[in-house]
């Protein structure tokens, strides 16, 4: 799925700040999150993590003035990851679309 806007763009820095939260989207990295301050995106990338794991992508570009532009892949059939205080578990129960 592709998503753009033709907005005012994010900023390198920040760009940087998002595309390093998906490389880390397992360990839920509260402290970045609110440094990124782009809160909607980085619940688009952990419920694509909750549902898809490592079978799920997530790509963002964007030009400062200009827009920016998601590419998010998944497969059509999913588990939910649940994440407990000490381990992740993937649920017995497949979701299909």
């Amino acid at each position: 799925m592709e998503v753009g806007d033709n907005g005012k763009g994010i900023e390198e820095t920040e760009l940087e700040k998002l595309k390093r939260q998906w490389q880390e989207i397992s360990k839920d990295e509260k402290e970045e999150r609110r440094a990124a301050g782009k809160v909607g995106i980085h619940n688009i990338m952990r419920r694509l993590w909750l549902c898809y794991g490592s079978e799920a992508s997530f790509d963002i570009s964007s030009t400062y003035e200009k827009g920016t532009q998601m590419i998010i892949s998944f497969p059509l059939e999913y588990r939910i990851i649940q994440k407990n205080s000490d381990a992740i578990k993937e649920s017995d129960e497949i979701r299909n679309f």
